[in-house]
């Protein structure tokens, strides 16, 4: 399910009950503060959230989103900390528009195969040097 220029949406509770959800993206959706629309599709392989800030989301993805491999956090303020990806076994993740600067946490992803990275800070990402030579980088602009 794809969900696009969600900026006038302010319920999310339609998603509630869309539990056997493989794929979602939710691009553009700045009142999206909260991971608890979403929190029931345990079976979700692909998410990508885009312009949110779901704060609650880092701290308990592994546990909510156990079977995410693609994984897209675009532009979201509050995710500066790669660590709590360390127990999904992520295929591509997508990491435009964040703080994030740290990469030694993906250093253990031995499924990763895809970073897409911000082109301008290039020479500001840790550990950009230990990752794994099967992991491809891209580098784009926002």
């Amino acid at each position: 399910m794809a969900i696009d220029e969600m900026q006038e949406i302010s319920d999310f509770e339609v998603l509630t009950n869309m539990h056997k959800l493989k794929h979602l993206v939710l691009h553009r959706a700045p009142r999206l503060s909260t991971v608890a629309p979403i929190r029931h599709m345990r079976d979700l392989e692909m998410l990508h959230l885009v312009d949110s800030d779901v704060t609650d989301l880092m701290d308990q993805i592994a546990d909510l989103f156990p079977k995410v491999q693609d994984l897209q956090l675009g532009n979201m303020p509050s995710f500066v900390d790669l660590a709590p990806l360390s127990r999904l076994t992520l295929t591509d993740l997508y990491l435009i528009g964040n703080p994030v600067r740290d990469l030694r946490p993906l250093v253990h992803q031995r499924a990763l195969r895809h970073l897409w990275l911000m082109k301008d800070k290039k020479s500001e990402y840790q550990g950009l040097t230990e990752l794994s030579p099967r992991v491809k980088v891209h580098f784009a602009e926002y």
